[in-house]
């Protein structure tokens, strides 16, 4: 009995400490993520001397930014929005993955 209820109470606490965000909180998330990052890449795009503006740069900056968006923010985790919020940046898990998770926007 005693090994049954310390097994229960391991999982519980695994299962608590990685519990995901509110489907809301990712969307506000991912929505500000974009915020930031259209007009970022909108701006190296036109430093390149390439047109940031037309309808397919902006088509395709928007499928880029909410494709990282997602990539940063879909398997967030509580922990993960608490380390955000204290520090002010992507935590370890997801910014060792940042450069990946570009690259694979960017095909």
């Amino acid at each position: 009995m005693t090994r049954h209820f310390f097994l229960l109470t391991a999982m519980l606490v695994i299962s608590a400490c990685s519990q995901t965000l509110d489907p809301k909180i990712k969307a506000a998330l991912i929505k500000g993520h974009s915020g930031t990052c259209l007009p970022t890449i909108a701006a190296q795009i036109a430093n390149m001397g390439l047109d940031a503006q037309s309808e397919d740069s902006i088509a395709g900056i928007k499928e880029y930014c909410s494709c990282v968006g997602h990539k940063y923010f879909d398997d967030f985790t509580i922990e993960d929005n608490q380390w955000l919020e204290s520090k002010g940046s992507l935590p370890p898990r997801i910014a060792a993955k940042r450069s990946q998770y570009q690259m694979e926007c960017s095909d």
